[in-house]
């Protein structure tokens, strides 16, 4: 959804069973919401699109047809970053979102009705994708079904919102009952029910205070027998109001979306403090909640059992959404590599970087500390090389 459609969703049409243009109140309500949720929705989806889709055939890494579909071009019209966003925004708007294979490409359903079984495959009717319905009956083998475990969100907060914007409305009125322009007219004598006097007095109390209220800088003419003085100048009491009530009220609509999606509070305001703590709990309750859900659907639908048990399966890797100071990754590098858990070539990636297409640079070594008591002579130690070790 672009930004001016988002808007347009926003003020011109009905939202939530309720009309946003015929109460000010509600509508600022939806607007804080709905931006709340796009945020989170946001985020999530920035780092899964940062997350790489690893394939794997027979236990080996590979690049075959189904990484590129899911790292790059799922289908002819739509890039990998946008797929999956629009996947990600259905999973979280809905709590459920439907992927169907056409012409050889994945395509996100904008509707679908979903027909539940009990002993038998599900099934899937009444799809549009990309505002095109289609007439196929779909098989639960032949769709990828993503649904979140804790209700619908969108649905939850809606309720929420609906009762919290009478609380943003009162917030509202206070704020501009404590700052509007109060005083008393002093008049010298009576203003009588009609006549030209009655006119003039009438436009005064009726036009003239009115644009002189509404404007930065103006100058009130007042005629002979009449006295303006504020009200502040009377009581000596400026009564005025600051804006915080409402923000706080606001801090919480944002909150309750950010606790609901299970977005971090720090990520979602941008807070620098503890940023690498607040970035790992995104990623551990957020992030790999939902690229879980990803991968064991592609690869229960994809893959299949006997593929997966045999060591050709999917996997998502969100390692690389955290940026980690080169440094610190490398004395952590050197650790794995010379323990023999990762090769040059895993390394080489951790650091983002090309594999060497060498023979070696897939090999595992482990340094002569970590050999074994058994074997304290070259060559193979546990079956792993010893080559090119170090003391």
């Amino acid at each position: 959804m672009g930004l001016r459609n988002f808007f347009q969703n926003i003020f011109f049409k009905e939202m939530d069973g309720f009309s946003t243009t015929s109460n000010p109140v509600i509508e600022a309500s939806i607007l804080y919401k709905e931006f709340a949720i796009q945020t989170c929705i946001s985020l999530i989806t920035n780092a899964l699109c940062m997350s790489e889709f690893d394939t794997y055939r027979s236990g080996e890494k590979v690049k075959e047809n189904s990484y590129y579909a899911f790292n790059i071009e799922p289908n002819v019209n739509q890039n990998a970053s946008e797929f999956w966003s629009q996947a990600i925004t259905n999973l979280i708007y809905t709590n459920e979102c439907l992927i169907v294979q056409l012409q050889g490409g994945f395509y996100v359903a904008d509707y679908f009705t979903h027909n539940e079984k009990v002993f038998y495959p599900d099934t899937y009717t009444n799809v549009v994708v990309r505002g095109y319905p289609l007439t196929d009956t779909f098989q639960e083998s032949d769709v990828f079904y993503f649904k979140l475990n804790n209700g619908n969100i969108k649905a939850l907060l809606d309720s929420l919102y609906k009762d919290y914007s009478n609380v943003l409305g009162v917030a509202m009125d206070a704020y501009s009952r404590l700052n509007a322009e109060k005083g008393i007219l002093h008049v010298n004598g009576t203003v009588p029910l009609n006549g030209p006097i009655r006119e003039a007095f009438d436009k005064l109390m009726n036009n003239d205070f009115k644009t002189f209220f509404n404007s930065n800088n103006a100058v009130l003419p007042l005629q002979n027998g009449y006295k303006y003085e504020p009200l502040s100048k009377l009581t000596g009491v400026k009564q005025s109001s600051t804006s915080r009530d409402i923000k706080a009220i606001i801090d919480d609509i944002f909150e309750f979306a950010s606790i609901a999606i299970h977005v971090p509070k720090g990520v979602f305001k941008g807070d620098i403090v503890d940023a690498e703590h607040q970035t790992n709990n995104f990623l551990m309750f957020t992030v790999n909640p939902i690229a879980k859900i990803i991968k064991n659907e592609i690869n229960r639908k994809y893959y299949k059992k006997n593929n997966v048990l045999a060591g050709t399966f999917l996997k998502i890797d969100t390692s690389k959404i955290a940026n980690v100071n080169i440094t610190t990754l490398s004395n952590a590098a050197d650790v794995l590599f010379r323990a023999g858990v990762n090769t040059i070539n895993d390394n080489l990636e951790l650091l983002g970087r090309e594999p060497i297409n060498e023979e070696w640079a897939n090999k595992h070594y482990v340094t002569k500390n970590y050999q074994s008591i058994v074997d304290m002579g070259g060559g193979e130690i546990d079956g792993t090389e010893n080559n090119g070790s170090t003391n």
